[in-house]
């Protein structure tokens, strides 16, 4: 299964409409992002047709077959398995690959530690995390100290959107929430 977040500017506005009518797309303030979670071919005719409408425009992809891809019951790959796949989308021309949550999966450091050693071609690999913990300092965070360790320019923080998941989830305040970002990302 690959899974991938695509970050269009200036859209066609035929293929917007082709995006609305498959479901797949998100609109979030400036761009556009098509969340795909498996490739049928009307999705793999429609990124084609993305690509050539306007070739003149940069298409930027943010894969994550390393870390949501890997998920599923059943399916374990090794350090070696999550190495193949990262060349092989660097080879691609994938420019962000999501490669895992350092600081809860001890693969994903010696992924990230691998990847200082022997760098990717020319994809960026971008280290996955949520926010600090309610009533906590991000400073002191060891999941986001392992996160700092390795190493990348980009960061991927998920934060909790909906009510139900800050108030029932996290036990906390919406208003804590927002600071556990606001802090996390500071």
């Amino acid at each position: 299964m690959l899974q991938t977040a695509i970050k269009l500017n200036c859209i066609d506005n035929i293929v917007l409409g082709l995006a609305k009518r498959t479901g797949i797309l998100r609109y979030q303030t400036g761009f556009l992002l098509l969340y795909i979670d498996t490739l049928p071919s009307s999705v793999t005719a429609l990124l084609s047709m993305i690509m050539t409408v306007n070739s003149s425009q940069k298409l930027w992809m943010y894969d994550t077959t390393l870390r949501d891809g890997t998920q599923r019951e059943g399916l374990s790959v090794s350090l070696e398995d999550k190495l193949r796949i990262a060349r092989r989308l660097d080879e691609l021309g994938i420019p962000f690959i999501e490669g895992g949550w350092p600081g809860a999966n001890p693969k994903d450091v010696q992924l990230f530690w691998q990847l200082q050693e022997q760098p990717l071609k020319q994809a960026q690999i971008v280290p996955f995390c949520s926010p600090r913990r309610p009533n906590q300092a991000a400073s002191s965070e060891p999941m986001l100290q392992a996160i700092l360790a390795a190493s990348t320019l980009w960061v991927t923080i998920f934060g909790k959107s909906w009510d139900l998941h800050v108030t029932e989830g996290l036990k906390t305040s919406l208003a804590e929430n927002l600071e556990m970002i606001r802090d996390t990302v500071e």
